[in-house]
């Protein structure tokens, strides 16, 4: 009852949260008027929407992706674990999910009294901010209250909803004996390395013994971006003391969300979901289908593309592969396609995309990397582009070789995929909006007319633009792809928060400096560490999504990177397709499990049982041609360098 009494709670930081977002769209497409039609900018813009409405969106979105279960979490072993564990282990995760954001909001109070009292204003404008520091204390409060309120309904739950397996429950004294040992382990492990790192330590020790906690709690299923804030917290106070943690939380919160370069994120994320409420996946997966399905394999080189097209404007990963594969699968089985290929199509669709810009990825490369967002994403462009064309390489050359893997029954002339000229320029007209809007953002980005953040209100007005044309459901799409997007920024905001926090750390205990001295006695090549980091990559994929191996990596890597003298903005183009390659590698490949569970569910009129070695068979045909290409952009790192050069950034 409680638990109810506080659901509007969520209700207003989303309210909030989605005005906030429709002020910075507004802002930010006013200042490009008034600049380009009477060369006068709109008075305090950059500080309206770095300190204000990035600050709204950010720490508002906390609440409500915590109530709708956003913020990203590695649950590496956690589902292997007796039924009873995972039950503390979730407790525990809440529990100091809100140790963390009390800290939060108790220090940044103190810090939005003091900004108040100095009457801290804009140094360019003369906007008023402080009233904006109290956003970082009143969101990290509303956070903790859904958390306790989550805590209040588990108390609810069945037990059966644990989904704990028989096997798990036997043996009663014997299955005891056994959760105490794990208990143990989990519990006394992070403590005994805590007290360690506590003790009279070199400080490269206390940061290897941070770092290990950092991946104990990952292990734990604690979200990442608190096992980020929790060990670099944690490590900070054993290296300097508390004050020092102090001025960290005071500061860095508000800071990190407080950004320009950062603004794009929440404007690329609203752009892609209301694209997807107001149907653009059924739309441009049609429209591949007809212009493509008399291809050999032509039902799955359309779905490639429009995986592509999809990934390059939402920016997440698994969100495309639920969207496709919900339509996709069904479609090409109903076809007779083979089930490996089929899956594999639909896991590898989105990788090429996540590259095309707009990218959610190297846009947060972006910030953590401290590297221009316009020029990171114009990097990109040519690497997806190539990525997405091999792809539909593979799949014709696979529809010419052994064509009854696609559906294609020479003898009987059946399996071909037949369109009319009506059909085809019909599905084009469905979705000519789309390139309309895309060529509008690269051509502004490239000629040099746009930052990325305005870009991305460009995008993010041109598809509201698009949903309004629909004319159908126009109210409700709006209103939920503003609600999805202050939660998932709330999500990726609190990684950034974490990531910053994790490199403070790792500074001031001289990780990284003894990392670069380390790499430098191996006398590594360029060539050779990349190799090894693209060994490392496609393990961590087996454990870790993209986005998290991006933002627990690259803050330890910034210093090797530029001892070995790679360019920054091309590695972003290396990791973030890394990480997405990783995420399909056998034998754990995170994005499998999605697929496999999408070809479980009932109401997708799947027939048939694919097993999920089938899945991981399928994704062998594309796995070496991807090495290739990242070999490829080793050697020739040109690819993803010669855009932004011929741009002039």
């Amino acid at each position: 009852m409680a638990a109810r009494r506080l659901g509007w709670l969520g209700q207003l930081t989303g309210l909030l949260g989605g005005v906030a977002v429709v002020l910075l769209l507004t802002t930010v497409l006013v200042d490009v008027t008034l600049r380009f039609a009477f060369s006068k900018p709109l008075p305090g813009t950059i500080e309206y929407v770095s300190f204000w409405y990035m600050t709204a969106i950010g720490f508002l979105g906390l609440a409500l992706a915590e109530r709708h279960g956003e913020h990203i979490d590695a649950p590496i072993v956690f589902d292997r674990l007796p039924g009873p564990i995972r039950r503390e282990l979730i407790v525990i995760a809440k529990v100091l999910f809100a140790v963390v954001m009390i800290a939060i909001a108790v220090w940044g109070w103190e810090e939005a009294v003091r900004q108040w009292e100095i009457g801290e204003r804009g140094a360019a404008a003369g906007v008023v901010l402080w009233p904006a520091r109290f956003l970082v204390p009143l969101g990290a409060a509303a956070c903790v209250i859904e958390i306790a309120a989550g805590l209040l309904v588990r108390q609810h739950v069945s037990r059966s909803d644990e989904n704990i397996s028989s096997g798990q429950v036997a043996d009663g004294r014997k299955s005891k004996t056994g959760e105490w040992m794990l208990r143990l382990l989990n519990y006394g492990l992070p403590c005994l390395v805590t007290v360690l790192m506590f003790q009279d330590q070199r400080r490269e020790t206390i940061g290897a013994l941070g770092l290990g906690l950092m991946l104990w709690l990952l292990v734990m299923k604690i979200p990442v971006a608190i096992a980020m804030i929790a060990s670099g917290g944690v490590g900070i106070w054993a290296l300097t003391g508390l004050d020092v943690l102090g001025s960290t939380f005071r500061t860095v919160p508000f800071s990190s969300v407080a950004s320009w370069p950062l603004s794009v994120v929440p404007m690329f994320v609203f752009m892609g979901l209301l694209l997807w409420r107001s149907g653009a996946t059924e739309r441009l997966y049609d429209a591949s289908r007809h212009w493509l399905g008399w291809l050999p394999g032509g039902l799955a080189v359309g779905t490639n593309f429009a995986g592509a097209g999809l990934a390059s404007i939402s920016g997440s990963t698994l969100g495309v592969t639920y969207a496709l594969g919900r339509i996709g699968i069904p479609e090409m089985l109903r076809h007779s396609y083979d089930p490996r290929l089929a899956t594999a199509t639909i896991l590898m669709a989105g990788t090429g995309g996540q590259l095309i810009p707009p990218s959610i990825l190297l846009v947060i490369y972006a910030g953590i990397a401290s590297v221009p967002v316009g020029v990171q994403l114009l990097a990109g462009l040519l690497p997806g582009i190539i990525l997405t064309l091999v792809y539909g390489i593979l799949l014709v050359t696979i529809g010419v070789a052994a064509p009854r893997l696609v559906g294609r029954f020479p003898e009987t002339d059946r399996g071909a995929i037949r369109s009319s000229w009506l059909q085809r320029w019909a599905s084009l007209g469905r979705v000519w909006p789309l390139f309309v809007l895309a060529i509008g953002m690269l051509g502004g980005l490239y000629l040099g007319f746009f930052t990325a953040t305005e870009a991305g209100a460009f995008g993010a007005a041109g598809a509201l633009l698009v949903a309004t044309l629909r004319r159908t459901g126009i109210r409700s799409a709006v209103g939920k792809a503003l609600g999805d997007t202050v939660k998932t920024c709330g999500a990726i905001f609190a990684l950034i928060i974490g990531a910053t926090v994790l490199s403070r750390f790792l500074t001031l205990s001289g990780v990284a400096s003894w990392m670069v001295r380390t790499v430098s006695d191996l006398d590594l090549s360029r060539y050779q560490f990349l190799f090894a980091l693209l060994a490392m990559y496609l393990i961590l994929g087996m454990f870790l999504d993209s986005l998290t191996m991006i933002l627990v990596t690259v803050p330890i890597l910034l210093p090797i990177l530029q001892s070995l003298d790679v360019s920054l903005i091309w590695f972003g183009v290396f990791v973030v397709l890394l990480g997405e390659l990783a995420v399909v590698t056998p034998p754990v490949g995170m994005l499998t499990f999605v697929v496999h569970k999408i070809t479980q569910a009932k109401d997708i009129g799947i027939n048939r049982e694919i097993k999920l070695g089938e899945i991981y068979a399928g994704t062998l045909w594309f796995i070496p041609i991807s090495i290739a290409v990242l070999v490829l952009l080793i050697f020739v790192p040109e690819i993803a360098e010669i855009i932004p050069r011929m741009s002039g950034q």
